[in-house]
């Protein structure tokens, strides 16, 4: 999703998620664009996922989102009835997903998962 706000999606998008547009914070956000643009990619590719295409990269994610989905089935939580660490970090994912990238593939497909709309409403 990082790979999507400053690499493959608008700049604007990324103003949209901080929320202003004082001046101060068109400063940041060139700054901070600028250190994402070189820094980003480079990294992406050392980790792996920036070696694929924006469709690959698309793809693979939206299949991550769809297990969870298939792995949360009826669940409360996604370890049975008890919520734990990783339920807190997929939410953390989902969230970046439905709010972090406004107009994005991932936000229109989670919005289109059920089971992972519920999870996430229910803040856990």
């Amino acid at each position: 999703m990082a790979l999507y706000r400053f690499v493959f999606g608008e700049f604007s998008n990324f103003v949209t998620i901080m929320g202003s547009t004082t001046p101060i914070w068109r400063i940041w956000n060139f700054i901070y664009a600028a250190m994402a643009y070189v820094i980003l990619p480079k990294r992406a590719k050392a980790q792996g996922l920036g070696l694929h295409s924006q469709h690959e990269i698309e793809r693979l994610t939206l299949n991550d989102l769809r297990n969870v989905s298939l792995i949360l089935g009826n669940k409360k939580f996604i370890l049975g009835d008890e919520q734990c660490e990783e339920d807190c970090g997929i939410y953390g994912q989902l969230s970046q997903a439905a709010w972090g990238t406004p107009g994005s593939v991932y936000e229109r497909a989670l919005n289109g998962i059920i089971i992972l709309i519920g999870f996430k409403r229910k803040g856990h």
